[in-house]
């Protein structure tokens, strides 16, 4: 493999990981794009090439649903659900479990990130006013454990179900969810328990 390849990689990678770098105002995205542009300018990849490595199709249906759960977020739904989460009269660890479980679901419908950037405040608000410490619950909402369940839960489904339909194999939501159930229910109950228990050693 060229070095140019290999360093460029890396430097996406490693970006991709930290969120920045020192000294480059520079989020994720911008990374990515720069690693993009170092290829296209050092002759690694053509501009035909290039272009068809993007899955327009992909792109086009995650912003679909990116505007969705936008406007979910500023009608109020979010806030309106974590609130009555948050405020019913359960055990810290069935909050966690109602937690895990609501965001999986959400996020195996929408897209995780407006789910999170809507949540997280009124989750935190939430847990102060019940004296919790609040990392579990921050950790179960930044995770996509019910990404299996829908052929939207995940950039990755998304991307092998339509390449399953270019070769002429159809997959249905019905297919996929019937596969997909079993291994959500499995996940969501591991994962409120791995966060309980494991949230009890997290600093407050």
């Amino acid at each position: 493999m060229d070095l140019t390849v290999v360093i460029v990689f890396l430097f996406v990678y490693l970006g991709m990981i930290w969120g920045k770098y020192p000294q480059l105002k520079l989020d994720r995205t911008g990374i990515a794009l720069l690693g993009a542009i170092a290829l296209l300018a050092t002759g690694h990849i053509s501009l035909t090439d290039a272009w068809g490595a993007v899955d327009v199709s992909t792109v086009a249906l995650l912003l679909g649903l990116m505007v969705v759960s936008a406007q979910f977020r500023l009608g109020g739904f979010y806030a309106a659900l974590t609130r009555r989460i948050a405020a019913m009269e359960v055990s810290p660890p069935a909050l966690l479990a109602l937690v895990t479980g609501l965001v999986g679901l959400l996020s195996a419908v929408l897209i995780n990130d407006i789910v999170c950037l809507a949540v997280a405040p009124l989750l935190i608000e939430g847990c102060s006013r019940r004296q919790l410490n609040p990392m579990p619950y921050l950790l179960a909402l930044a995770s996509t454990f019910a990404g299996n369940l829908f052929i939207v839960g995940s950039i990755a489904n998304i991307i092998v179900v339509d390449q399953a339909h270019r070769m002429n194999v159809r997959i249905t939501w019905f297919e996929h969810a019937k596969v997909g159930l079993p291994v959500t229910i499995l996940t969501l109950a591991l994962a409120a328990e791995w966060l309980w228990v494991r949230g009890q050693g997290f600093p407050s």
